[in-house]
């Protein structure tokens, strides 16, 4: 696959807007196979003809809307990314992120219940994103550069915040505090709602759970 278009705000949106914007049922079909095929099986192993058979048209008429898989997985990826990362998301990161008055726990609280709201709604995209994202090198370095841009320096500076202010122990890395804490509200995302290992936990028992074993440790 060809090094893909850098991926920043104004193309995300731009994309969005074309993709929103099916030019025909058949276009929206055709959007509609991809996304769900590439859900399940990857892009990589998706053939053009498997995509074009779910949606009821033929190869050539496939390529007649998109020259390229490439082509037709950037018209699917662009609007996954921009719908589950930013800069709705993102922002909206941030705004739970900005609040001065909250303790470590209402911060905790907050992240994980947005989270995983969000990944209800879009489990099958986010499946297909972490595929491609793990398989295509130059997607990961971008993604991952946008993460830290817009979300990652924003929960360091609140967690600084909450050891400058006396509510959280100051001898431990800010770092590694906020990796901590978003790495476990990320591990049950994604277990529950795109792996689906249990679908049946009960979400705020688990919550105050993993609190309490984050705030007051395991040991006795």
């Amino acid at each position: 696959m060809r090094k893909s278009k850098e991926i920043n705000i104004e193309t995300l949106v731009q994309e969005t807007t074309h993709y929103d914007q099916a030019l025909s049922e058949k276009e929206k079909a055709i959007l509609s196979a991809a996304e769900s095929l590439f859900a399940e099986k990857g892009a990589s192993d998706t053939p053009t003809a498997e995509i074009a058979k779910k949606a009821g048209v033929t190869e050539r008429t496939l390529f007649r809307y998109f020259p390229s898989k490439e082509a037709l997985l950037r018209r699917v990826m662009f609007p996954v990314l921009l719908k589950t990362l930013v800069p709705v998301q993102m922002n909206k990161m941030k705004v739970l992120l900005k609040d001065s008055g909250m303790s470590i726990e209402e911060m905790f609280k907050n992240i994980f219940r947005d989270r995983l709201e969000v990944a209800k709604e879009n489990k099958g995209k986010i499946r297909f994103m972490l595929i491609e994202v793990l398989k295509n090198a130059n997607l990961r370095e971008q993604v991952v550069g946008m993460w830290e841009k817009e979300i990652w320096t924003a929960a360091v500076q609140t967690v600084e915040g909450l050891q400058k202010a006396g509510k959280i122990r100051s001898n431990l890395k800010s770092t590694t505090i906020t990796r901590t804490l978003l790495s476990v509200i990320i591990a049950y995302v994604l277990s529950k709602h795109v792996v689906g290992l249990s679908p049946k936990w009960n979400d705020d028992e688990e919550l105050d759970q993993m609190l309490d074993i984050l705030i007051n440790g395991l040991k006795k």
